[in-house]
């Protein structure tokens, strides 16, 4: 029998990782002065799986900052604006009547006129232009009206930031390239999950927590609060997707991405499209294969693949 294309990717869940929540080593670039010795508290690890353990470990204060606003400051999370939460129930209800949802949409002119602008793109227009926000429900359907909504109110993560904007704005657009491929990565690595654009969309919000977080906190260099927000974005992640009520698929996601074999498929297709879209923006389907354990040809289609769906996605913007 010929090598599959693609790997299985099924399998026992590996070892955990070194890495435990709040108890990496700092970044090689902090400075000194910024390095204490803290006690990090005892957790219960029913409760949070990246609890770190009772111990002496050095944290640079900025890291020790981060660590207690993210202990913290579960109670001020940003709120999921209601037209999302309204669609998300809409999507998921075959007999859904969308009068409330086209009433919200109305009420907020901004997003109504992005959600026409779509409606009547290229990808999406059949016959006359659409000039309401009805209309344009009915033409894009409640899945794509749902994942074109939440991916404003992703876009909006970036208001009001002054030293992060411009990450954060690179991040949203990079998750906006996941989204699009998430479909087409799941198809080609028969990783079938509800949702994918979502899942794809979603995945990295922990990014943009952390850097509003780091918004008020003094990093002494643009690296180390890179460092920080890939080291903890999966947990700020997790607990923004729980707080927003979002499918246990995205919480899982946004969790633990990082892994090639988690035990979740959602989570599995995150990874993946991750590696799709690094080889996209770096052009290099060798490391695609690589990194897939695939053969040259299935990398090579699966990146055609993902190249015709950003394409896509960024005309219809």
């Amino acid at each position: 029998m010929g090598r599959s294309a693609f790997p299985s990717w099924a399998g026992p869940r590996p070892a955990p990782a070194s890495f435990r929540w709040g108890n990496a080593p700092p970044p090689s670039s902090a400075r000194a002065d910024l390095t204490e010795t803290v006690r990090l508290p005892q957790r219960d690890p029913r409760r949070d799986r990246g609890a770190p353990r009772a111990e002496e470990v050095a944290v640079p204060a900025c890291e020790r900052e981060l660590q207690h606003r993210i202990d913290t400051g579960r109670g001020s999370l940003p709120v999921l604006p209601r037209v999302a939460l309204v669609a998300m129930r809409l999507a998921s209800d075959p007999d859904a009547a969308f009068d409330e949802l086209d009433a919200l949409l109305r009420s907020d002119p901004p997003l109504a006129a992005r959600l026409m602008s779509v409606a009547n793109s290229v990808g999406f227009r059949r016959g006359a232009a659409v000039t309401n926000t009805r209309a344009a429900i009915g033409r894009l359907g409640l899945v794509r009206t749902r994942d074109l909504l939440f991916q404003a109110v992703h876009a909006s993560s970036s208001v009001g930031l002054k030293r992060h904007q411009a990450e954060v704005q690179a991040s949203v657009r990079r998750s906006v390239r996941c989204a699009a491929v998430a479909e087409v990565a799941g198809r080609h690595l028969q990783l079938s999950v509800d949702g994918a654009y979502l899942v794809g969309l979603l995945h990295d919000i922990g990014e943009t927590r952390i850097y509003r977080l780091l918004e008020s906190i003094d990093v002494p260099s643009p690296e180390v609060a890179a460092d920080l927000v890939a080291r903890y974005h999966e947990h700020a992640g997790r607990e923004l997707a729980t707080a927003w009520q979002l499918p246990d698929a995205i919480i899982a996601a946004c969790g633990r991405h990082h892994e090639a074999t988690a035990d979740t498929l959602s989570a599995r297709l995150a990874h993946a499209t991750d590696l799709v879209v690094d080889a996209f923006e770096a052009g290099d389907a060798v490391e695609l294969a690589r990194c897939l354990g695939a053969t040259p040809e299935a990398a090579d289609a699966l990146l055609r693949d993902a190249a015709d769906a950003i394409c896509r996605e960024e005309k219809s913007a």
